[in-house]
């Protein structure tokens, strides 16, 4: 029986994580649905076949192509699943050789590129991949090194060129492009399912980011950490973020993409914008889907925190104890500047 295989290779900050979280809780559910996602590696996405699909080293591109090839070797359904944000940077040429005789089937969320590229660098910086000690500079560092990860239309050629136009399925991430509004039902439509009851959702948000003012003390710790090692800044800055996630729920009305100021918004949009018109007419039948300039109206160059906001964050920074003693209240005193 020649298998189904639903490849989906993002885009970063669609929703991707929620998809993967589902899926893994929902093996069962999904194999009696006659689709099976397959669990290669301790998290649900499958970031084994990422990393070792874009490194250089033969071996490592040689394990995974057997590691796949023996799940869909071994698997009882007619469908499987294989799933990573950042499929998209590996090559079509690879995917085609691991799913030679499989009917492959591509899935492929878009966001809008400055937003999706904002939240990405915020991500990397919740996590302490990156020092933002010094923001500007951090900003220009990771464009030169990931602006061109959301190139879109390029990406798309290149998949659309190994297996086909009619195989790739290309959505809008927008609550009102997305069937049920969300990503998750989206995808499961894409796959036929409409029903999900008597599955497992996720019992919180997955891959949850920073919110403005979350970030905000982020920020100013790093920069208040300039003297040290990068490598200890950035895991400091982690600590601190995961307690944030932890401990206080991000306001989601108040994301940090809505307060990064217009002009270097459209300073980041111009390095895609040109392809957007043959992205739009290839396919979104001509719709221009990333032209609502709507937020410019409502972009503000640094967010204020109320008084009470600061409050609770600061009594997180406390219970997260990143700091010594004197370098603790030092910095905390100096975060009610925030509120001015």
């Amino acid at each position: 029986m020649r298998k189904r295989v639903y490849l989906h290779i993002g885009w970063e900050k669609t929703g991707t994580s929620a998809i993967q979280v589902f899926c893994a809780r929902n093996q069962d559910w999904l194999n009696e649905r006659n689709i099976h996602y397959p669990l290669m590696g301790k998290l649900p996405q499958h970031v084994d076949l990422y990393t070792d699909l874009k490194d250089a080293n033969a071996s490592r591109i040689r394990r995974s192509c057997e590691a796949v090839r023996a799940e869909i070797a071994r698997c009882e359904q007619e469908s499987l699943i294989f799933s990573h944000e950042s499929l998209h940077l590996c090559s079509p040429a690879i995917f085609a050789d691991i799913f030679k005789g499989c009917d492959v089937r591509i899935i492929a969320y878009l966001r809008r590129p400055d937003e999706a590229f904002i939240s990405f660098f915020v991500t990397m910086a919740r996590y302490g991949l990156i020092p933002v000690d010094n923001l500007h500079r951090s900003i220009r560092k990771f464009s030169h090194d990931h602006i061109n990860r959301f190139e879109y239309k390029h990406t798309l050629a290149r998949f659309a060129w190994e297996f086909g136009r009619d195989m790739l399925t290309v959505r809008h991430y927008h609550p009102d492009d997305l069937i049920g509004r969300q990503t998750l039902t989206d995808f499961m439509h894409q796959l036929g399912i409409e029903d999900l009851e008597n599955s497992k959702w996720p019992e919180d948000h997955s891959n949850l980011s920073l919110d403005a003012d979350q970030f905000a003390i982020v920020l100013r710790l790093a920069r208040s950490l300039r003297a040290l090692p990068k490598a200890r800044v950035c895991e400091l800055t982690r600590q601190l973020s995961d307690a944030m996630i932890l401990h206080g729920s991000p306001n989601h009305a108040r994301s940090v993409v809505r307060f990064v100021p217009a002009s270097l918004r459209h300073r980041l949009l111009a390095h895609w914008k040109d392809s957007f018109e043959a992205l739009y007419a290839e396919y979104f039948d001509g719709r221009a889907i990333f032209d609502d300039e709507s937020w410019a109206k409502i972009s503000k160059p640094s967010p204020a925190m109320t008084p009470e906001r600061l409050d609770e964050l600061i009594a997180i920074v406390h219970q997260a104890d990143v700091l010594s003693a004197p370098e603790s209240t030092q910095f905390l005193d100096s975060l009610h500047q925030l509120t001015h």
